[in-house]
């Protein structure tokens, strides 16, 4: 069974998560053979068994203005369930019509929605704003405020350069139906879009968060101790790294999710450049005492693991200690691997590493061939405070790709690592606080096993658990 989300035949994109009575209703475009893209709609409970709903709201016929649907937001008002969505007809500017609006749907039980043909957000030009980016509203009701607020992507139209006149827009409402343009939530003048924008609050802190697709595919978020700003940038600004894309949060009081889509690779092959929409990955947000954001493995998924597979090494370079599920080796000057027997497709790996003072890098290595020779890596870099995960082997395939994460490790301190792998997904989490998600299509089996260079490591509770 496979344990992350991937509509048959089709790829997820934006994910438009809603949080109601214990189940998470994950809308989501969905591209199509034929014209138009709708909302699909799939209900989870703890992100391991997924539900599909269907089809929720169905694209406008090729000449209406929402011939597509793009991302919007979901929430509840008196007992009558609001979509507010993008409508967007690539069509419409070569005859001088809008590409983009926000128009609005109901629904009475979150199956059946009904949309509103007399609702319609066109974007402010008279009040400085461009015609051709105008979408992803999100809209919440502000309790602080006593009135509905709407995020929405935008530029504004300026003399500065084009990369650099994104902003949030926000407008306010007292009954969802008439919209007064305000001043821009945020517009700091780094980047063309702030896509996606989702904004909440976790104890004292209101978190602002939003996507960008300049150099890389990916979500950032910002912190401020009032809705209004201003926004504060952590030092470290992402859940994930490059291609977990469009993430927007889900959640009650207690546990809340960062949902988004994994970036596939074209032809299915590691050296592609990374593309829109894939896989729907979730990620449980966790807030620091300094109210910043770290994220872990779901409970759902972490428990979904139950069978313990057995690890016998099988080859090894140098000479490496072994007690129990623990390894040991001194890899002074040199390089070290301990090799284990064939991963299953789905599996969850863990281990917690601990290197001493000098060590240049250590980690594991995933789907390697018989000789070791081609292989995935996660490799711990103490020097650069930071993880990567890799595709290398043997020319020409000598790092395919390359991702990152920084990570803050020092000598003699645990890193306890835990692996999710379905089939071409892959989801690193580093000490319950930082998770990278990546893809693996070139190799899709292999061998299990350990690595060191230059230092010395101990690798403890090594496990692969199965469904």
């Amino acid at each position: 069974m496979s344990i992350f989300y991937t509509p048959p035949n089709s790829i997820a994109g934006d994910v438009i998560p809603y949080y109601w009575k214990g189940e998470y209703h994950l809308f989501h475009i969905q591209p199509r053979p034929e014209p138009g893209s709708p909302w699909n709609h799939m209900v989870t409970r703890d992100f391991v068994v997924f539900q599909d709903w269907g089809e929720a709201v169905p694209p406008g016929k090729q000449d209406e203005q929402d011939a597509d649907i793009w991302t919007g937001s979901v929430f509840e008002h008196n007992s009558t369930f609001h979509i507010f969505y993008t409508g967007h007809n690539g069509s419409f500017p070569a005859v001088g019509k809008l590409d983009q609006v926000i128009m609005h749907a109901t629904s009475p039980d979150l199956r059946t929605w009904t949309k509103d043909p007399n609702f319609v957000i066109p974007p402010p030009e008279d009040k400085g704003y461009e015609r051709s980016a105008w979408r992803d509203a999100f809209v919440f009701r502000n309790e602080e405020a006593g009135e509905f607020w709407m995020l929405v992507t935008a530029r504004r139209a300026s003399d500065i350069p084009m990369r650099r006149r994104g902003c949030v827009a926000l407008l306010a409402s007292t009954d969802l139906q008439s919209w007064e343009l305000r001043n821009p939530l945020w517009a700091p003048e780094e980047c063309d879009s702030h896509e996606c924008p989702d904004l909440f609050k976790m104890g004292d802190w209101w978190y602002l968060v939003y996507s960008t697709y300049i150099g890389k595919w990916t979500t950032h978020y910002r912190m401020s101790k009032s809705p209004n700003g201003p926004w504060i940038a952590p030092p470290v600004d992402t859940f994930d790294g490059d291609g977990f894309y469009a993430a927007k949060t889900a959640g009650d009081d207690k546990q809340r999710y960062v949902i988004a889509w994994v970036s596939r690779r074209p032809d299915d092959k590691d050296e592609n450049p990374l593309a829109w929409g894939g896989t729907v990955i979730a990620h449980e947000i966790v807030q620091r005492p300094d109210g910043t954001l770290a994220v872990k493995i779901p409970e759902g998924l972490a428990k979904h693991f139950t069978k313990k597979q057995e690890l016998t090494p099988k080859q090894a370079i140098n000479q490496w200690k072994v007690n129990n599920s623990s390894y040991t080796v001194n890899s002074t000057s040199r390089f070290s691997l301990l090799g284990f027997g064939m991963m299953p497709e789905t599996c969850l790996v863990e281990a917690t590493v601990t290197f001493e003072t000098g060590t240049s890098s250590c980690g594991l290595v995933l789907r390697a061939d018989e000789e070791f020779d081609s292989y995935y890596q996660l490799i711990l870099e103490p020097s650069r405070q930071r993880f990567v995960f890799l595709r290398d082997g043997s020319a020409p395939v000598q790092r395919a790709f390359e991702q990152e994460r920084p990570l803050t490790i020092h000598a003699g301190e645990p890193v306890k690592l835990r692996i999710l792998i379905d089939g071409s997904v892959i989801v690193i989490y580093a000490n319950d606080e930082v998770a990278l998600s990546g893809r693996m299509y070139d190799l899709a089996s292999g061998r299990l096993g350990l690595m060191v260079t230059e230092g010395k490591a101990t690798f403890a509770d090594v496990s692969i658990r199965t469904e």
